[in-house]
């Protein structure tokens, strides 16, 4: 009885060497320091950045529409002049039931002429860069004759009608208001002159003055449609609208556009004929807002800037994860690497995080067998891939490790397992963003590609990605990356 007495007080006495032991060395375990308690520092306001949106229309759709509104004669008699069946809508301009005095006279008696004008080519229209030049030539007949009612000379009856061309051509530019600013110069060519023999008389340019003002007022008309079609005002308005409204990237997640400003590049025939292009810059801050929707502003068109603009975009999408939100993802991420597979009995109580200077503090409440508060802390660095896939990973420079513990035992147990918890929180110190990345790239995808109005279809393609950077800030983890592509609109009112 006395030896089993002994071999008890034997175990007693070790279990107790060993606690005390154990409480010993935990007061002599190397914790790394936390980092300064400094306020992080706010990242600056950045240049806004742009997005060109080309608004693309058929090209042979708008010269077919030009050409709907200019009168042409398909109805010819056997001379090729324009048949009077045709009627006088088939005509650019008729004045055959009366004369039109002109700057001439016959032995002291006032001439006049009688005049019919049409076309049967259609509207010749070039754009380069921002020139454009027209022309339409037209065909005529004319008789002169007194103005008391006696007719002296013909032109085209009989004979081939006489030919002569209206061209304009000048610039055009944007004013603030998105209107098309043309500057056309406007001119009439003849063609085989009409020269009345009788009178030894050269009667082109007397036949031209009362055509003018009709003549300039089908240039300036045409002019005016090329300028109109497509309306810049109109048609930016539906992106601009469009852009405005936050696009979500999966749950909880948004891209919110804070549109700025605006600038043009004035129009122009792409190389393969297809459309006519105008690229419209508009300037935003865009940023991923995690939470609710954002509420949207509505704000007007803003006045448009000159300045060039590129077909293709590459901007930084920035982003705020604040400590909040970071603290619920961390706990989610990390809650596997400190369950019961781990250490037996352990659970998460909860997750704070906070930013001190550069670095991002982690600290991870733990109960159970333990009472305990987890410090990991680090540089957070993003491992952006660059390419043409979205990708990267979310790492700790040097992350380190410390604590605080609840008591003698849970001090004793950390100690024990310090090791183990590190290397398990350290396996956790990373995040690979490429699945949440791409999911969110297939959703801006979708947002680019939809129809706008029923006359309009957003087209945008992704093509680059990366890189990426995400710093500290006093609100949460700051964060950037970089996206490239094109985005266009296509425009169909001539269907």
């Amino acid at each position: 009885m006395h030896s089993a007495r002994r071999s008890g007080s034997v175990r007693m006495f070790k279990a107790c060497a060993v606690l005390v032991a154990g409480l010993a060395l935990a007061g002599c375990v190397q914790q790394a320091a936390l980092p300064p308690d400094i306020r992080p520092a706010r990242m600056p306001t950045e240049a806004p950045e742009v997005i060109p949106v080309n608004l693309k229309t058929s090209w042979p759709d708008l010269l077919a529409a030009v050409e709907s509104q200019v009168a042409r004669c398909t109805d010819l008699a056997a001379d090729g002049t324009c048949a009077d069946a045709a009627g006088d809508a088939a005509y650019v301009y008729r004045e055959e039931d009366s004369w039109a005095p002109i700057d001439q006279s016959m032995l002291g008696q006032p001439l006049g002429v009688k005049i019919a004008v049409w076309r049967t080519e259609p509207v010749s229209i070039a754009v380069t860069g921002s020139h454009i030049t027209a022309s339409l030539k037209l065909l005529y007949r004319v008789r002169v004759g007194l103005m008391s009612g006696r007719q002296v000379a013909s032109c085209g009856f009989g004979e081939a009608p006489r030919e002569m061309t209206v061209q304009f051509e000048g610039d055009v530019d944007f004013d603030p208001d998105w209107a098309l600013d043309p500057d056309f110069r406007v001119d009439i060519l003849p063609g085989a002159r009409c020269a009345v023999s009788l009178l030894k008389l050269d009667i082109t340019d007397q036949i031209i003055s009362p055509l003018r003002d009709a003549l300039q007022k089908e240039a300036d008309n045409a002019a005016d449609r090329v300028g109109a079609i497509p309306d810049a005002h109109a048609l930016a308005e539906i992106p601009w609208a469009s852009f405005a409204e936050p696009v979500s990237l999966g749950n909880r997640v948004w891209l919110e556009s804070n549109l700025v400003s605006a600038r043009a590049r004035l129009p122009t025939v792409t190389s393969d004929g297809r459309y006519l292009l105008t690229t419209i810059g508009i300037e935003s801050r865009p940023r991923i807002v995690i939470g609710r929707r954002p509420t949207v502003h509505p704000s007007p068109l803003p006045p448009l800037a000159d300045g060039p603009v590129d077909s293709a975009f590459s901007i930084k999408v920035r982003g705020l994860i604040d400590y909040a939100e970071a603290a619920r993802m961390i706990q989610e991420h990390v809650g596997s690497a400190l369950g019961p597979q781990s250490l037996h009995g352990m659970r998460i109580h909860g997750v704070t995080v906070s930013g001190r200077g550069n670095a991002i503090v982690v600290a991870i409440e733990v109960r159970g067998s333990l009472s305990v508060t987890l410090y990991f802390f680090g540089v957070p660095r993003f491992e952006g891939v660059a390419g043409n896939a979205a990708g990267g990973k979310l790492t700790l420079d040097r992350p380190r490790f410390t604590y605080t513990a609840n008591g003698p035992l849970s001090g004793l147990l950390v100690s024990l397992f310090s090791a183990r918890i590190e290397a398990a929180l350290a396996a956790s110190a990373w995040w690979d963003a490429t699945p949440y990345l791409r999911a969110a790239v297939k959703e801006l995808e979708a947002a680019v590609n939809r129809p706008l109005t029923p006359e309009a279809r957003l087209e945008g393609k992704l093509t680059s990605f990366g890189p990426g950077q995400v710093r500290v800030g006093p609100d949460g983890l700051e964060a950037w990356y970089r996206i490239g592509g094109t985005v266009d609109v296509t425009v169909t009112p001539f269907k």
